[in-house]
C-alpha cells in the first residue's frame, strides 16, 4: 500500500517525497517524518522506519506537516490531506506521542493544508495554512472554535504559517 509512482519511474517515489520532520523531547530517539504516504517513525536513527498507519484514524493520510507542542512533548499535530493538489484535509492531534490521533480542527479547507503553527508559550493557539485560496485558520481556545483569517488581496498558495 506504500507504493506510489506519479512523476518518476520508481514505485519508491512516494517514500522519497518527505515534507516535514519532528522530534519530541518525550521520545528524543524517535523522529517522525511527514511524507506523501503518511507519517513514519524511526527510533534507530533512520535504519528502519515504521508506518504510523494514519489510515486507522483519518480518511486522508498525505502528510504535509508535523509539529510537536512546545508545552507538552507528548502532543503532536499533523496536517493531513488527500494529495498535494487536494481540496480537503484536516489537522490531527495526538496527545500520547503519536499512538492515537483525533481530528483537531473544525474547518473545511479548499486546498491542501500545508503548514501548522503552534504558539511558543500559549498551547491554546494553533494555526493552519492551506494552499490555493490563501486560507489561514486559527484557534485561540484550544480548538473549541476556529476563525478564518483572510489574507489581503490576491494572496494565495500558502506554504508556511508562523505565530508567536
Amino acid at each position: 500500500h506504500l507504493k506510489s509512482k506519479i512523476v518518476s519511474d520508481t514505485f519508491a517515489e512516494g517514500m522519497l517525497d518527505g515534507h516535514a520532520v519532528a522530534i519530541s523531547p518525550a521520545d528524543p530517539d524517535a523522529v517522525i517524518l511527514a511524507a506523501r504516504m503518511g507519517l513514519f517513525r524511526t527510533a534507530d536513527r533512520g535504519k528502519s522506519w515504521q508506518d504510523m498507519e494514519m489510515k486507522r484514524f483519518s480518511p486522508v493520510t498525505y502528510g504535509r506537516d508535523v509539529r510537536v507542542s512546545p508545552q507538552d512533548p507528548k502532543t503532536i499535530y499533523a496536517a493531513l490531506s488527500v494529495s498535494a493538489a487536494s481540496h480537503d484535509g484536516g489537522l490531527y492531534r495526538s496527545q500520547d506521542a503519536g499512538q492515537t490521533w483525533r481530528r483537531f480542527d473544525k474547518v473545511q479547507v479548499h486546498g491542501t493544508i500545508m503548514s501548522v503553527a503552534l504558539h511558543p508559550t500559549d498551547p491554546d493557539q494553533v494555526y493552519i495554512g492551506a494552499r490555493y485560496q490563501g486560507e489561514v485558520f486559527g484557534t485561540q481556545d484550544g480548538g473549541k472554535t476556529w476563525t478564518a483569517l483572510p489574507l489581503p488581496g490576491p494572496v494565495k498558495d500558502i506554504y508556511a504559517v508562523a505565530c508567536g
